[in-house]
C-alpha cells in the first residue's frame, strides 16, 4: 500500500503508472480483436489510405495514392509523414502505426495529469489530475483512437499541450512551434492556434505576437506549399471532396445530436458534476476554463455549420472529450470538497461505469476491426489474386482496397481522384469518365451501383458480406465488371 501511495502522489511514479494503464488496456484491446476479426487490422478504413500514401512515399519517393499520379488525399501530413519510417524499419508497418499511437494516447494522458494539477486547486490537486488522466485513457472513443491508425491521438495531444503551455506562460516561440504541428496534424488545430494567439493579447507585447505567428507559419508553409502545388489548394483535397458529401440542411442538426449522444454514451455519471461545476464554480474557476471552452465550442460550430460528418463515431471531436472529462472531475472535487459522502459516491459511480465502458469500447473496437477486414480488406485481396496487375478499379471507399490489391485506384468521391469533383458537383454521370480511365471493376455497396449501371453488369463478381455489420448500413461490399464501354 505504501508503494502504491508513493505511485500515486509521485509524478513519475503517475506517469508510470498512466503509460502501463494505456500499454495494458491497447494489449487487451488487440487481444479480443483478434479473437473476433482473426487477423490484424484498423476500426476505419481511413487508416489504409494514409498506409497506402506512407508506403508509396518511403517506396517511391511519391505523394501519391496510386504511383505516377501525385494527390493531396491525406488529411493529416504530419501523421503521414510519421507513418512513413514504418515502411523502412524492421518492423511491421501495422505494429508502427499502434506503437505512434499508443504513444500519442500515453501523452494526452500525461498532458491531461499536468492540466488536472493546473485546473483544479488544492493540495489534492494532482491526484484528482491522475483521477482525469486515468479516466481519459479509459473513455471508450479515446480508446478506440489508440489503437485506431489515424491521426486523433496526436492531434488530441497536441492540442492539450498548446495549452499548457499557454497557461504555463512558455516561450510564444514553443507555443508557436506546437501550434504549427497542431495544424499540420489536422487544418481545423487553426482554431484553437488563432484563440491563444487572441488569449496572448493579454499578456505579451506585438513583437511577442509576431513571434508566436511566424513561428506558426514556418512550420505550417511546407505543408500548404505542397498543397497548392500538387492540388492547386492550400488545403488538402479531402476537404473539397467530403464538402460534397453534406448537403442536407439537417445534417448539422444531426452531428449535434450525435455530439451529445456522444458525451452521454462516453461520459454519461460525468455530466452531474460538470453541470454542478458550471453552477458553482467561482468566476475565477470558470475563468480558467475560457480558453478550452471557447475551443470546444469553436470547433463543434465549425462542424455542425461547415463539415457535420456524423461518423466513425464522431472522431473529429474525440479531441474535446478530455476537456469535458477535466470539468467533470473538476465538478467531483467540488462535491467531495463540501460533502465526503457524496463525494465518495461519486467517484464510486463513476469507477463502475468506466469499468463498464472499457469492456464496450473494446467490444466497438474490435467488431469495426472485424468489419473492415471483412468488407474493404477481403475486397482487396480479392481484386489482387484474380486481376491482372495493370487491372484498373473504381471504388467508394479506397483504402483497403488500394492497400492490399496493389492496383490502381480511381476514387469516386474524388479523395485522391479530384477530377470526379466536378462532375459530381454538376450531377453528371461517372462513367465516361471511368471508362476513359480503363476501368476494369467497380467496388461499391449495392445501394451506390445504381449510379453505375449503365457501365458495369448487374450481377457482382465478388461479395463481401457482414453477419454483424457495425460500420455503415451495407452488410454487402460488391465487386462489378464493366461492360464494353460505348462513351
Amino acid at each position: 500500500m505504501k508503494t502504491l501511495s508513493k505511485l500515486v502522489d509521485d509524478p513519475k511514479g503517475q506517469r508510470f503508472l498512466i503509460a502501463l494503464l494505456v500499454l495494458f488496456l491497447g494489449a487487451a484491446m488487440f487481444g479480443w480483436s483478434q479473437e473476433i476479426a482473426h487477423e490484424p487490422g484498423f476500426p476505419i478504413d481511413d487508416a489504409w489510405i494514409f498506409q497506402v500514401f506512407a508506403r508509396n512515399l518511403a517506396q517511391a519517393h511519391q505523394v501519391a495514392f496510386n504511383v505516377q499520379v501525385p494527390a493531396t488525399g491525406v488529411s493529416s501530413w504530419l501523421w503521414f509523414l510519421l507513418l512513413t519510417p514504418g515502411y523502412w524499419l524492421p518492423i511491421s508497418p501495422f505494429l508502427w502505426s499502434h506503437m505512434l499511437t499508443l504513444l500519442g494516447t500515453i501523452a494526452v494522458g500525461w498532458t491531461v495529469l499536468e492540466l488536472g494539477s493546473l485546473f483544479i486547486p488544492g493540495p489534492l490537486s494532482r491526484r484528482w489530475g491522475l483521477l482525469a488522466a486515468v479516466l481519459t485513457v479509459c473513455e471508450w472513443h479515446i480508446m478506440w483512437s489508440s489503437l485506431g491508425g489515424m491521426e486523433t491521438p496526436l492531434f488530441t495531444w497536441l492540442s492539450l499541450l498548446l495549452v499548457f503551455l499557454y497557461k504555463r506562460e512558455r516561450p510564444l516561440w514553443m507555443q508557436g512551434v506546437v501550434g504549427g504541428l497542431l495544424i499540420v496534424t489536422r487544418v481545423e488545430g487553426i482554431l484553437l492556434v488563432g484563440l491563444v494567439w487572441l488569449w496572448n493579447l493579454k499578456r505579451n507585447t506585438w513583437r511577442g505576437q509576431v513571434v508566436l505567428a511566424l513561428t506558426t507559419v514556418l512550420i505550417t508553409l511546407p505543408m500548404f506549399g505542397v498543397n497548392w502545388s500538387v492540388g492547386g489548394m492550400f488545403l488538402p483535397n479531402t476537404w473539397a471532396a467530403k464538402g460534397l458529401t453534406i448537403h442536407q440542411p439537417e445534417a448539422g442538426i444531426v452531428f449535434l445530436g450525435e455530439y451529445v449522444f456522444m458525451l452521454l454514451l462516453g461520459l454519461n455519471v460525468l455530466l452531474v458534476p460538470t453541470i454542478l461545476f458550471f453552477l458553482h464554480a467561482s468566476r475565477s474557476q470558470i475563468r480558467q476554463f475560457a480558453l478550452p471552452i471557447a475551443w470546444v465550442l469553436l470547433l463543434l460550430c465549425v462542424y455542425v455549420f461547415t463539415f457535420p460528418i456524423a461518423y466513425h463515431h464522431l472522431r473529429y471531436m474525440m479531441p474535446t472529450l478530455p476537456w469535458w472529462i477535466l470539468f467533470g472531475v473538476s465538478g467531483t472535487a467540488m462535491l467531495w470538497q463540501k460533502n465526503r459522502a457524496v463525494g465518495w459516491m461519486q467517484l464510486g459511480i463513476t469507477a463502475v461505469f468506466a469499468a463498464g465502458m472499457v469492456g464496450f469500447g473494446a467490444n466497438v473496437y474490435a467488431w469495426n476491426v472485424q468489419n473492415i477486414n471483412g468488407q474493404h480488406v477481403a475486397v482487396g485481396k480479392w481484386l489482387e489474386s484474380h486481376t491482372p496487375t495493370d487491372t484498373v478499379v473504381a471504388a467508394e471507399d479506397i483504402g483497403g482496397i488500394g492497400y492490399f490489391s496493389h492496383r490502381q485506384v480511381v476514387d469516386i468521391q474524388g479523395l485522391v481522384t479530384p477530377e470526379v469533383l466536378p462532375l459530381l458537383r454538376a450531377g453528371q454521370s461517372l462513367t465516361p469518365f471511368l471508362c476513359s480511365q480503363s476501368v476494369k471493376f467497380l467496388a461499391v455497396y449495392p445501394h451506390v451501383f445504381a449510379r453505375f449501371a449503365d457501365g458495369f453488369e448487374p450481377e457482382p463478381v465478388f461479395r463481401a458480406h457482414l453477419n454483424l455489420n457495425t460500420i455503415n448500413p451495407d452488410v454487402n461490399l460488391d465487386v462489378y465488371q464493366a461492360k464494353a464501354c460505348a462513351h
